[in-house]
């Protein structure tokens, strides 16, 4: 029995001669969240829930395993957490290239869904992620920075008379967005984005350069990408 507590005693101090002060944020990767354990390595049972964020105030280092402290003396692995940076307003226009670009989850985690290529769309907000720069592309997804470009915003040229039949050329069973010539994405009278499919006609009034890109007026300030129109007759 004394021999135990000595051992139980050892992987405590142990765990805490070699935790220091740190502070950040952190939201467990799994949907299944992440197990909690006391300061002496040994499991609680419980779990802390995907989704939620939680300041940690130390790091832990037990039998070579890192551990965020948390403010009631709990711990989690590190390995099985994603830390967070405080998020921040940004104004930009993120355009994809010609590859799907792969979302993620509010951990980071890659979620299964993606953006289309030649993507285009007004984002405004920003956080940090193990280190690595995120886009808020919804409410739940977000999109790597690196993944694509930022063009510019505030580029628009007035739009010149142009008559012509045409078509949405894009991938088959993909949409494509409407905009307005500020490039705010238009909407549907329930909220929901306003898209096209390919495939569809439509007739061309007018044509201009939206931040550097060449667009087509099909109705009042209701603008595509001249990359997705296909002029059939003018």
């Amino acid at each position: 029995m004394t021999n135990e507590n000595n051992y139980s005693k050892t992987k405590r101090n142990s765990a805490e001669a070699a935790a220091y002060s740190a502070h950040g944020n952190f939201t467990p990767k799994l949907k299944t969240g992440a197990k909690l354990y006391k300061d002496n390595g040994e499991e609680t049972g419980d779990v802390f829930d995907f989704g939620m964020g939680q300041p940690y105030v130390g790091i832990a280092t037990l039998n070579g395993e890192d551990y965020f402290k948390l403010p009631n003396n709990l711990m989690v692995k590190k390995s099985d957490v994603s830390t967070f940076g405080k998020m921040a307003s940004v104004d930009i226009n993120f355009r994809t290239g010609d590859t799907p670009v792969q979302l993620y989850d509010i951990a980071g985690m890659p979620n299964g869904k993606t953006i289309p290529p030649h993507t285009r769309k007004h984002l405004t907000y920003t956080s940090t992620i193990n280190d690595e720069q995120f886009y808020n592309y919804t409410d739940d997804d977000l999109v790597k920075a690196a993944d694509g470009v930022i063009d510019p915003i505030g580029t628009v040229a007035p739009p010149t008379p142009y008559i012509a039949e045409a078509e949405i050329h894009y991938v088959p069973s993909y949409t494509v967005q409407i905009w307005t010539q500020e490039h705010e994405p238009v909407k549907n009278e329930n909220g929901t984005p306003k898209k096209l499919r390919h495939g569809v006609r439509v007739k061309i009034y007018a044509k201009a350069k939206i931040n550097g890109e060449l667009y087509y007026s099909i109705g009042e300030d209701q603008w595509i990408d001249s990359a997705y129109i296909q002029i059939l007759n003018k």
